[in-house]
């Protein structure tokens, strides 16, 4: 059997209100991605709080004490996966939306990590210009080519920067979202300059 077999994840049927991880540095271009789809009628921005990887953090240092209770690692990531999915849901709730989406560092937590605590999500990388963590964004970059289609999609933030309408309706169509006529972008290349008509 061949080797890259074994790395493969299963095929996953891809839901349509899937959380989305907009993975990328702050200022890279991914907070921008992030708030330009927040105008869309069914897609939430969440705050970005850290919370989750707290959460995987406070899982991993505290395997000892969370031995006694019986339950692999797996259980409790599960749990967390779970608890944080139902927050996120309810705050798109709130917002009357159906589907929530995230901005991620991804010197918090990796694709892979995202990946295996959510394993229906969708995840949209926006590479950086330059990075002085090209490790790190080769790693999600390797992961993302092993994600199956529809799950990943790698978006430049000169792309962003330069076609900014071109690129968001690309990343609406990675999601199966409509492309929503009242999102409009403002061409000025700061921190939110976001624009709803």
């Amino acid at each position: 059997m061949p080797s890259d077999l074994t790395w493969k994840r299963p095929p996953v049927a891809i839901e349509p209100d899937a959380p989305v991880f907009i993975v990328g540095a702050a200022d890279g271009g991914a907070e921008r991605l992030a708030a330009l789809l927040d105008t869309h009628p069914r897609l939430s921005c969440v705050p970005r709080t850290g919370l989750l990887a707290d959460l995987v953090g406070a899982i991993e240092r505290n395997q000892t004490p969370l031995v006694h209770y019986g339950m692999p690692e797996q259980y409790w990531r599960r749990a967390v996966a779970g608890f944080y999915g139902d927050l996120q849901r309810q705050h798109a709730a709130h917002e009357r939306k159906p589907r929530w989406l995230e901005c991620v560092s991804p010197a918090s937590l990796s694709i892979d990590e995202l990946d295996h605590l959510f394993p229906l999500a969708q995840f949209v990388h926006v590479l950086p210009r330059a990075s002085r963590s090209r490790r790190r964004v080769a790693a999600d970059r390797r992961t993302g080519s092993q994600i199956i289609p529809g799950r990943y999609l790698e978006v430049s933030t000169g792309d962003l920067m330069s076609r900014p309408e071109e690129c968001v309706q690309r990343v609406l169509g990675f999601l199966g979202e409509a492309i929503d006529a009242e999102i409009v972008v403002d061409l000025d290349p700061r921190p939110n300059s976001y624009l709803r008509a």
